[in-house]
């Protein structure tokens, strides 16, 4: 990537004073994230309005599929996009018939020039994957876009229309300086279409441009970064080359015609970096003086805010410069003015699509919209006009939000599987995924555990069950997309004398830190020893499992990972009784060999195994430490029913315990289940609470974290499941 000096250095030493001229450099956007479909716009800076339709897309984004695919826009969604501008959907032509692509096309033509609804269409129709043949941000554009695009333009706001300018201005003087015939096609084409268009026009009409060729068919046929690149700056450069070479072959012989041709091409540019296209045979421009020529190419951009700083500067030049001065500022120096006036639209552009997805993410995260909150974020990292201008137009092509809880439901003598999603919303759903035969699975001897088991970072569960002669692993991969019945994928069956692992405890953690999760049982083997089960799915193979030495006091107690060392691998925290020490926690590393020997971190005489509820893991402060979190049971004049929340820190040196929370009464810890999930995507690790007010009757708590703490809570699922009856899979 190159700096603004180094690049204009390049230029003079190679006559590359054309380089820059249909350029929007690289330097502008984030760290090898070079802008991909768009340049440099300006709008006008103001604080957005609020996005009209922020929830509507939120929800819309989960009426697509698992993998963010989407169906093409509907004819109903077609008509209403067309009555915006006046399409007439019953012609002859039928433009109901067409793809989504070659329908936002026909919108574009019939938009108005300098409207936002123009301006987001172009920007749609730059999204063609050519590869998988479709428009992701054309049909979000029919369905909804081009409605919101009308909003802005009666609000009279600018958010699109700018940048689409620029991004039709490059085409159209990459399109000049080749002297390509330009059609609407061509200048609403896609980046690489419009690339291959250039190669097409200068292999058959300028074969003599042999360095631009090469270039354009290195740029088509390699990825969207190349394609890009290639309009940035590697057309104009390569076009200057080859123009030089050109020039010096043809006018070898004569010294005075190789100057006259560099002094009418040294101006041809000088015009067309800023949108002028001046042809080298065009009198009017090629004839005049230089003083006359700044002038009338500084008459082209007055009043044109786009060029506001250029013209500026080149005014100024035609009252106060000097006959060299007005040499340099052809030669190179329009380059410098035209920098700034990039930099200047990039900053302010920039503040007006920031400002627009951090409203979209504030209200995400406050909705509950975990996959619109992160991928905003994500944008905002970015510091990317293009990513942003992404993330706007295909928010609601996402994939749904992956479920927070998985339960394990008994009904008569059948088990059911369940999920239950959208808890940091106002209302949660549940969804069954599989029912067991009666009689079959025996809902006392099953215990259900969540995790990412393939690697394929998505939620699956893992179920175990025991029977008089055998252990069974049953597998549910990706249990927020389709429907199936569990997998069995492990057993072990009993000795000759009918031993078989005794069941204490179990936890889930990426013990290995290869980015799947692992299962950890605490149990007895068939020889009643101690032990911990290591059960998990390598990249390749089946399913398999192994054993680590254990001692009684540790199977016995209650068990959650995570990682307590930032060391990528998830460690094993321990909960137990002591009889003269109270509670009793303790820490095992995970190495690189296995599970570590655990260690006694902290214990205290005023909480009680039996007090307190299941412990949870939690990254509370977001710094890559782990947490443990534990309700315990509050007795108090008021009430012997309430409940506090207390987190430990340093548990992997100093243990400290802070009390965070408290509930007066009404709320039994050792009647909660909870587990910990980022519920609204803003990074801070939330809780879950599943709590049984009475025999029949559960709720489902979010309780939201944040820079502040744990700030509010939202009663999010009140169901009539018998806590007796129910198990919360933990993760």
């Amino acid at each position: 990537m190159f700096t603004p000096r180094v690049r204009r250095a390049a230029i003079v030493a190679a006559l590359a004073t054309f380089s820059a001229l249909i350029a929007v450099p690289a330097s502008a956007y984030g760290p090898e994230d070079p802008p991909v479909r768009l340049a440099a716009a300006e709008p006008t800076p103001q604080a957005p309005k609020a996005p009209p339709v922020v929830q509507k897309s939120a929800v819309a984004a989960d009426e697509a599929d698992e993998d963010g695919a989407l169906e093409e826009a509907t004819p109903a969604e077609k008509i209403q996009a067309a009555s915006i501008v006046g399409l007439d959907t019953a012609q002859p032509s039928n433009p109901l018939g067409l793809n989504d692509r070659d329908f936002t096309f026909e919108l574009w033509l019939l938009a108005k020039a300098g409207t936002e609804v123009r301006g987001t269409a172009l920007l749609s129709l730059s999204d063609w994957d050519p590869e998988a043949e479709v428009c992701v941000a054309c049909t979000l554009y029919i369905r909804r876009g081009i409605k919101e695009a009308a909003q802005r333009d009666t609000d009279n706001e600018i958010r699109d229309r700018q940048t689409a300018q620029a991004a039709e201005s490059r085409r159209q003087q990459a399109s000049d300086m080749v002297e390509i015939a330009v059609t609407p096609r061509l200048i609403a084409s896609s980046d690489r279409d419009f690339t291959i268009s250039v190669w097409n026009f200068l292999t058959q009409e300028k074969p003599r441009f042999t360095g631009t060729i090469a270039a354009a068919q290195a740029a088509f046929t390699g990825d969207v970064a190349k394609v890009d690149a290639f309009l940035t700056g590697g057309l104009a450069t390569a076009f200057a080359a080859d123009q030089q070479r050109i020039i010096e072959e043809d006018t070898a012989e004569d010294a005075a015609a190789q100057a006259e041709a560099k002094r009418r091409f040294a101006r041809k540019y000088a015009a067309n970096v800023v949108g002028v296209n001046a042809k080298v045979d065009d009198e009017a421009w090629m004839a005049t003086s230089d003083d006359i020529f700044l002038r009338d190419l500084s008459r082209k951009l007055r009043g044109d805010q786009f060029w506001k700083l250029t013209y500026a500067t080149l005014a100024d030049e035609v009252l106060n410069g000097t006959p060299e001065s007005w040499k340099r500022i052809i030669s190179t120096g329009i380059f410098d003015l035209v920098e700034s006036d990039r930099l200047r639209r990039n900053k302010e552009i920039m503040k007006v699509y920031a400002d627009y997805v951090t409203w979209v993410r504030d209200d995400a995260v406050a909705s509950g919209y975990k996959n619109v909150a992160r991928a905003a974020t994500a944008a905002l990292a970015t510091n990317s006009i293009a990513k942003l201008w992404d993330f706007i137009e295909k928010r609601d092509a996402l994939p749904k939000d992956s479920s927070e809880l998985t339960l394990l439901h008994a009904v008569g003598t059948s088990v059911q599987i369940r999920t239950r999603s959208e808890i940091g919303r106002w209302t949660s759903k549940d969804r069954l995924l599989w029912k067991s035969a009666a009689g079959v699975w025996k809902f006392a001897n099953s215990r259900i555990v969540s995790g990412d088991f393939d690697g394929d970072a998505k939620r699956d569960a893992l179920l175990l069950h025991w029977g008089p002669t055998q252990v069974n692993g049953w597998f549910l991969t990706n249990v927020d997309g389709t429907v199936r019945a569990p997998l069995a994928v492990w057993v072990s069956n009993a000795d000759s004398a009918g031993k078989n692992y005794e069941l204490k405890n179990m936890a889930v953690g990426d013990y290995n830190g290869d980015g799947r999760s692992e299962l950890a049982v605490f149990a007895k083997n068939k020889a009643g020893k101690p032990v911990i089960l290591h059960l998990s799915k390598p990249v390749t193979g089946n399913w398999a499992s192994k054993e680590f030495a254990s001692t009684d006091v540790l199977i016995a107690g209650r068990h959650v990972t995570g990682d307590v060392n930032n060391d990528k691998r998830e460690d094993i925290i321990s909960i137990q009784q002591d009889a003269t020490k109270g509670l009793q926690m303790w820490v095992g590393l995970s190495t690189a060999t296995g599970l570590g020997a655990a260690v006694a971190k902290w214990s205290d005489k005023n909480f009680a195994v039996s007090a307190v509820g299941n412990p949870v893991a939690i990254d509370m402060d977001n710094n890559g430490l782990t947490e443990l979190a534990l309700f315990r049971q509050e007795k108090g004049t008021k009430s012997n029913n309430g409940a506090s929340l207390h987190i430990f820190s340093g548990l992997n040196g100093t243990v400290t315990r802070a009390e965070k929370w408290r509930a007066p009464g009404g709320l039994g810890a050792t009647k909660i289940k909870f587990v910990a999930e980022d519920l609204n995507g803003d990074q801070y690790t939330d809780l879950v609470l599943h709590y049984a007010v009475a025999d029949n009757i559960t709720m489902t708590y979010a309780m939201f974290n944040g820079a502040a703490g744990f700030n509010r809570m939202r009663l999010t699922a009140e169901d009539g499941l018998k806590i007796a009856e129910l198990r919360v899979a933990e993760s």
